[in-house]
């Protein structure tokens, strides 16, 4: 449980680009702490669960929720999670790129 935890909250913080220590002033926490979460070694209360889950802008049991394996829902996530975090004409580049993409790979199964 923990190990998923770390992973969540690590995974998302890079995500939305920030470092320990911004999540930490946001989340009302401190570095240290942020640190010892994402290398799975410190239980967190649930305060500061909720405080971490509102910085990282997440629902607090989406960081506690357990897989059942890596699939592509959860690559996808993560995806949605790194998109977010674009400036808008940055998305719409990669956006295009990702279409021009699939038809490209749909093209080639045509074939």
């Amino acid at each position: 449980m923990l190990d998923t935890l770390a992973g969540h909250i690590r995974v998302r913080r890079k995500a939305i680009g920030i470092t320990q220590e911004q999540l930490a002033e946001q989340a009302g926490l401190s570095p240290n702490y942020i640190a010892r979460l994402e290398i799975g070694s410190n239980t967190p209360s649930l305060p500061a669960l909720i405080s971490i889950s509102k910085a990282l802008g997440m629902q607090t049991f989406e960081l506690l929720t357990v897989e059942t394996g890596y699939t592509w829902m959860n690559k996808a996530q993560e995806i949605a999670w790194l998109l977010e975090s674009l400036k808008k004409d940055d998305l719409e580049y990669v956006l295009d790129q990702l279409q021009a993409t699939v038809r490209y790979i749909k093209s080639k199964h045509e074939s």
